[in-house]
């Protein structure tokens, strides 16, 4: 979980300049998503790193995967509320 806060927080600051890397970070990160399925704080991390690949336009086409990202946050927020 620390990697990807780390990982997050790297994404945040680089900017633009993570998009030569960004492929090889991103393959991990599906796998890690159903890993997690009973770990909240992981998925937090992990929606956390799609929140800064989405601020620097590494992420433009959304995939299956951060379609059900998306859902889940809905979700979550609209029960929250």
């Amino acid at each position: 979980m620390h990697v990807l806060y780390v990982l997050s927080f790297i994404v945040e600051r680089v900017g633009f300049a993570i998009r030569p890397y960004s492929g090889s970070l991103i393959q991990y990160l599906p796998l890690l998503w159903e890993e997690s399925a009973e770990h909240n704080m992981l998925r937090c991390a992990i929606v956390s790193t799609l929140v800064h690949l989405v601020k620097v336009r590494v992420l433009c086409v959304i995939s299956g995967f951060h379609h059900n990202v998306v859902e889940i946050c809905a979700v979550l927020g609209f029960y929250a509320a």
